[in-house]
């Protein structure tokens, strides 16, 4: 699959690749100060990653560009490529 083709970037477009684990760390982690919707989000982000690693096999995560980034979480579910996208920014 060419990453960059599918997902209407152009040639040359840095992409980095990392797990599904290390891409959700932050979202994952409940932290002292988190209020009641803060916690529920934790909680959210956990039955997602579950659901995704219960559900895909070869689970990867696609960060696309440099500063505002495109994120493919992407998987196979038989022989087909399904995962969801997001936007995240670099810090």
């Amino acid at each position: 699959m060419d990453l960059l083709a599918v997902s209407g970037h152009p040639e040359g477009t840095p992409v980095q690749e990392t797990d599904v684990d290390t891409f959700f760390r932050r979202a994952v982690k409940e932290e002292d100060w988190h209020g009641e919707t803060e916690k529920a989000n934790v909680q959210k982000f956990l039955k997602l990653v579950e659901l995704l690693k219960n559900n895909l096999e070869n689970l990867q995560v696609f960060k696309v560009g440099e500063f505002e980034l495109d994120a493919y979480v992407v998987g196979m579910v038989n022989l087909d490529v399904v995962g969801l996208s997001t936007k995240v920014v670099a810090t």
